[in-house]
C-alpha cells in the first residue's frame, strides 16, 4: 500500500513513495516518530471511504486493513463497528480477509454477533474462498457464542457438508474445526497467522472447551459421511489423513464407535501378503492411518472411553491374525495395539498370537515387526 498509494498517508507523503516498505505498520517501523500523523491522516481517509460504502474494492480492503493493524482503543472500536455488517463484501481479497480477521480478534461481542449474522446464506461460499475461509477459521477460534456459531456457521457447514469437504479449502475449514491447530493437517503460515488473534481481550472461553463445543456440534454429520465414505478412502492416501484427524479428534460417542467397527471389519478381512487384491493393512497410508488412531488409544483410556485397539481386536479373527503376520505390517499392527500400554489390550494380543507361535518364531527371523512382537511377549 505505502509504494503505491502514499496520498492515504498525508501531505508530505503525496511526493514520494517508500518503495522498500509495503505496510503502514512497516512505515511506522521506519518512521516511529511520525506514528500518530500517519494514523490521523490513514483514519480520515477510512472515514470518508466508510461514507461512500465502497466495500467492493481491492484497494478500500487494503486501506482498512493497514489502518485495523496500526490502530488502536477507540479508533479502531469505532471503525470495527462501522464496517461489521461488511465483511461478507471484502473477506474474498486477501487484505479484506485480513481486515476481517482483526475485527473478530478486537471487535467486541456485539461486534462478532454481528459479523456473524452478516455471513448468513454465505457460509458455504466462504468455505470455497482463498483467503475467506481463515475467517471462519478466526470465528472458531475467537467467538464465546458456541450455540450462536453452532447455528448460524456450523448449521450451513452441516448442511452442505459433502460439497464443502470436496472443496480444496472448504476441507481445511473442517480440519481446523475439528483438528484444531495440529501441525499435521493445517499448514505453520496459518497457525503464525491466526495465532495474532490469541490472547485478546474479548474471548474468555478456554480454547479447549470451546473447540470442543462446536466439535459436538457438526460431529453427527461428520460421522455419518465418514461411514459413507469409508471403505472406498482407505485407499485414497489424502482420505486418509483427513480420516485420521476426524477420527483421532472426534468426541466418543456410540455412532464414533460405529465407524470404529466398520475400519475394524477392513482391517480384519484375511488376505494374502503380496496378492494383487488390495487390502489395508499393507497399503502404506491406510496402515498409517491404523497406527494413528490406535496410538491415540492411551488418551483415550485415560480419559475412560472406548479404544480403537480393543475394537479392532474383538473383531479380527484366527484368520485375520495370521494374515498380519504374514507380512511386516501386519505385524507391526499388533505391535501398536500392545504398546497402548493397556493390559487388557495387551492380553488380547497375546491371546491372538497364542495358536500361531510357530508361525510368528519363523516370521521374527525375516521381518522387524514380528521381531518386535516377540520380543514383547516374551
Amino acid at each position: 500500500m505505502c509504494s503505491s498509494d502514499p496520498e492515504f498517508l498525508g501531505p508530505e507523503y503525496r511526493l514520494f513513495k517508500e518503495t522498500e516498505v509495503r505496510t503502514v505498520a512497516e512505515l511506522i517501523a521506519k518512521h516511529p516518530e511520525k506514528k500518530e500523523d500517519l494514523i490521523k491522516h490513514l483514519g480520515a481517509n477510512v472515514e470518508v471511504l466508510i461514507q461512500k460504502g465502497t466495500f467492493n474494492h481491492s484497494l478500500v480492503h487494503t486501506v482498512l486493513h493497514n489502518y485495523l493493524a496500526v490502530t488502536d482503543g477507540k479508533r479502531r472500536a469505532d471503525c470495527i463497528e462501522s464496517i461489521r455488517d461488511q465483511l461478507i463484501h471484502m473477506l474474498h481479497s486477501r487484505d479484506g480477509a485480513m481486515a476481517s480477521l482483526h475485527c473478530l480478534w478486537h471487535g467486541t461481542t456485539k461486534d462478532r454477533k454481528a459479523i456473524i449474522k452478516s455471513l448468513k446464506t454465505y457460509v458455504e461460499k466462504t468455505c470455497h474462498e482463498e483467503f475467506g475461509h481463515l475467517v471462519l477459521m478466526g470465528i472458531f477460534d475467537t467467538v464465546d457464542d458456541t450455540k450462536l456459531v453452532g447455528k448460524a456457521i456450523l448449521g450451513e457447514i452441516t448442511e452442505n457438508f459433502k460439497k464443502i469437504v470436496s472443496d480444496k479449502y472448504g476441507l481445511r475449514v473442517v480440519k481446523y474445526l475439528v483438528g484444531g491447530r495440529n501441525p499435521t493437517y493445517i499448514y505453520p503460515d496459518a497457525v503464525k497467522l491466526l495465532q495474532q488473534g490469541d490472547g485478546n481481550s474479548q474471548s474468555k472461553k478456554d480454547p479447549i472447551v470451546r473447540r470442543k463445543e462446536l466439535t459436538e456440534v457438526v460431529a453427527p454429520t461428520v460421522l455419518k459421511w465418514l461411514a459413507e465414505q469409508l471403505q472406498a478412502g482407505l485407499y485414497n492416501p489424502p482420505m486418509t489423513i483427513t480420516f485420521t484427524c476426524l477420527l483421532n479428534h472426534l468426541p466418543a460417542s456410540e455412532q464414533l464407535s460405529r465407524v470404529w467397527s466398520l475400519l475394524a471389519e477392513e482391517a480384519s478381512k484375511p488376505f494374502l501378503q503380496g496378492d494383487d487384491t488390495p487390502n489395508i493393512i499393507e497399503a502404506g497410508a491406510s496402515n498409517m492411518l491404523i497406527k494413528k488412531v490406535v496410538l491415540k488409544d492411551k488418551e483415550r483410556h485415560a480419559e475412560g472411553h472406548e479404544m480403537f485397539a480393543k475394537v479392532l481386536m474383538s473383531t479380527v479373527d484366527p484368520a485375520g491374525v495370521e494374515a498380519w503376520l504374514s507380512c511386516n505390517k501386519g505385524a507391526f499392527v499388533l505391535v501398536y495395539c500392545w504398546e497402548t500400554l493397556v493390559p487388557e489390550v495387551q492380553e488380547m494380543v497375546r491371546e491372538a498370537v497364542k495358536p500361531l507361535q510357530a508361525m510368528l518364531k519363523r516370521q521374527a527371523a525375516k521381518l522387524k515387526g514380528a521381531e518386535i512382537l516377540m520380543g514383547k511377549l516374551t
